[in-house]
């Protein structure tokens, strides 16, 4: 008895080490808002993107980067994305429209082991769920919405974008909780920062 209250203690000591090392997102990122797909609470996004986007104007699919960031234990770790199939377009309305999939094998992080890691049934399960797809619903000069579908979960999901005049693309950078998802952790932070460009030509 008394080995065991001695092992339980220095386990509960342990997870509140783990807890006080653990990195944590910046808390200047917004955070994306997560809703069921049957849920209006993004009905306020509307597709306008005339005001902001000169007539004429394609999206240069080819070169649509998406990027993230992982927060675990004392370390954070960037990683990106190469297999990105990106058919966004703009509509006769100049409204932008389309969805991206993204090659979920082709995730590579600034470590290896951390990669190998990411792709198993621990997290995104890449052999099981091979894609990750976003379907843009609505966009404004300041938020975009869309279905997102990731480890065999779709859900809502609405984040703040914004365009550049000198860039000519848009930008979007936001916090995200794979736990809504399906993907919990226990040495390891669910929220993730995504960064999304995706530039006109």
């Amino acid at each position: 008895m008394k080995t065991f209250l001695i092992l339980l203690i220095i386990l509960v000591a342990g997870y509140f080490v783990w807890k006080t090392i653990q990195t944590k997102p910046d808390e200047s990122v917004p955070n994306a808002v997560v809703t069921d797909v049957s849920s209006d609470e993004n009905a306020n996004f509307q597709g306008d993107v005339a005001a902001t986007m000169p007539a004429g104007q394609q999206v240069d699919n080819q070169n649509v980067t998406i990027s993230f960031k992982g927060f675990g234990p004392g370390k954070e770790h960037n990683g990106n994305f190469s297999d990105i199939k990106s058919s966004l377009s703009f509509d006769a309305a100049d409204s932008l429209t389309g969805s991206v999939i993204v090659g979920m094998d082709s995730l590579k992080t600034d470590t290896d082991a951390v990669t190998k890691h990411l792709k198993t049934g621990d997290f995104f399960d890449v052999s099981k769920y091979p894609t990750a797809t976003f379907v843009l619903e609505s966009i404004n000069g300041t938020s975009a919405s869309g279905n997102f579908t990731i480890h065999g979960v779709t859900k809502k999901v609405s984040f703040p974008v914004s365009f550049s005049d000198s860039t000519k693309s848009y930008t979007a950078k936001f916090n995200i909780d794979m736990k809504e998802f399906g993907i919990d952790q226990t040495f390891a932070n669910e929220v993730v920062e995504v960064s999304v460009v995706v530039p006109l030509k």
